[in-house]
């Protein structure tokens, strides 16, 4: 005993089981899984957001069933749930809704292929992480990949368009951007989406309500080149999910974050990239 480091009682136990085949330890009382368990199980997952199987598991030995944090997650696989990342939406008003139907319902007939679709996006060098969420299985700790935190992420803004027949160059700009940046960006991709994208035919601008899209230099680029927006008296508040933009975004930072790029010039270069193998089929769907 003194050599394995275990107890007396622990050795002599063990021998008996090499001499003789069989322990005098008692089986271990297994829990009977009931549907009235099963059900108990999934009442108190589901009571409330972020209940870990620990939470649960205290909860119901509290209330008299005694099972542990495992059991919890057998008896929840038995009751058909399982723990999904939440999901964030705008708050929208009453008031919202009817806007979005409102225009829903206006626009139901238009000709959208002939659509650009434009927004900006921020792009920071390193993804935001989320300790509960993100993870790796691994044997070691040292098998697990290390994500870089920078106290003051290095950041870049861009801007770009899809429609149903291609889509914008990537454009780059620094700080925040007022109406006379984005006048003067507009007045770059216009002639080109309209050449290669829309072949001379009549084509409209779809952006949100943000009052740099509707400044008079704007407007007045946009006239000049003989293309209309949607009215900013039409878009609803708080609806960036109605340009599709918006998931070309997230394929895009996606795509940019697998690459792992290390500095500024390298996350230019793989937005550039990416955003070029961007396939037509992506957008349409």
């Amino acid at each position: 005993s003194q050599e394995m480091k275990v107890s007396v009682r622990t050795v002599r136990r063990y021998r008996q089981i090499i001499r003789i085949g069989i322990s005098n330890r008692k089986p271990r009382r297994r829990t009977v899984v009931h549907t009235a368990n099963i059900a108990s199980v999934s009442r108190v997952l589901t009571s409330r957001v972020n209940m870990s199987k620990r939470k649960a598991a205290h909860e119901l030995n509290f209330r008299g069933t005694k099972i542990s944090p495992s059991s919890v997650l057998k008896w929840a696989s038995l009751a058909g749930i399982k723990k999904f990342a939440l999901q964030h939406k705008c708050r929208l008003s009453p008031l919202h809704i009817a806007k979005r139907l409102k225009y829903s319902k206006k626009n139901l007939e238009r000709k959208w292929k002939n659509a650009l679709f434009v927004d900006e996006a921020g792009i920071q060098l390193t993804p935001a992480t989320n300790s509960k969420n993100m993870g790796q299985w691994a044997k070691q700790i040292e098998q697990v990949p290390v994500y870089p935190k920078d106290k003051h992420p290095t950041r870049i803004n861009v801007f770009g368009g899809i429609c149903w027949s291609g889509w914008t160059k990537l454009v780059f700009y620094n700080g925040s951007l007022n109406g006379h940046r984005y006048a003067d960006i507009l007045e770059d991709i216009i002639p080109e989406v309209s050449d290669s994208s829309f072949k001379k035919r009549k084509w409209f601008i779809v952006q949100d309500a943000a009052p740099i899209h509707f400044t008079a230099e704007v407007l007045e680029v946009m006239k000049k080149a003989g293309v209309t927006c949607v009215p900013k008296s039409e878009w609803p508040p708080n609806s960036p999910d109605l340009n599709p933009i918006e998931n070309i975004w997230g394929i895009l930072k996606a795509r940019i974050f697998e690459r792992n790029p290390m500095t500024k010039k390298d996350l230019i270069a793989i937005a550039s990239e990416e955003w070029s193998r961007i396939l037509q089929n992506t957008i349409k769907r």
